[in-house]
């Protein structure tokens, strides 16, 4: 119930903003693949869409699912453990855009809500940041993040909730075709 409610507020920020802009071409919408490199987790594969308003400060949000990133990690009670995560990232943030339109670097920041879905255990969702820089090129973009990201990853032990925290900082690089 609280992602649905998320959801709709997410939802009804972006109508907001689109009501807010003012001619179709400051409308930028983009579908793109992702590679992200954490921490503590295994590397993954995903793709997404993102919507940016406005052009030399754009306003962005954007969502990632990434594919199932297994791996090994020290869980509660000791020992190893295996991890089977899910990723769901909803960005939202500003993008600097230097150059023209079509042609241009760009950097900027944000927030991420990464929804986590563990096959065996309970991960809860979590929030965390990034930073960008990127280029584009008529329609095709490539863009770099730093995110970082600190989850929990929980089991019940004896009756007893344990948690071991998890760094999914790391290293994102998408590219893809805006619209």
């Amino acid at each position: 119930m609280r992602i649905a409610r998320y959801f709709l507020r997410l939802a009804l920020a972006a109508s907001l903003l689109l009501t807010m802009a003012p001619a179709a071409n400051a409308v930028d919408f983009s579908v793109f693949g992702s590679y992200f490199d954490t921490s503590d987790l295994a590397e993954t594969y995903g793709g997404g869409v993102r919507l940016g308003l406005f052009h030399r400060i754009q306003l962005q949000l954007a969502g990632t699912l990434y594919d199932s990133v297994e791996e090994s990690i020290p869980i509660p009670g000791g020992g190893m453990g295996s991890v089977d995560v899910d990723m769901t990232a909803i960005d939202g943030g500003v993008a600097f855009y230097f150059g023209g339109k079509a042609t241009g670097f760009n950097v900027g920041g944000g927030l991420s809500y990464f929804i986590f879905d563990e096959a065996t255990r309970e991960a809860d969702d979590e929030v965390g940041y990034y930073g960008q820089i990127g280029y584009q090129f008529e329609h095709f973009f490539l863009e770099g993040k730093y995110r970082v990201i600190e989850g929990t990853i929980e089991e019940i032990i004896d009756g007893i909730k344990q948690g071991v925290d998890v760094s999914i900082d790391g290293i994102t690089v998408n590219a893809g075709w805006r619209f």
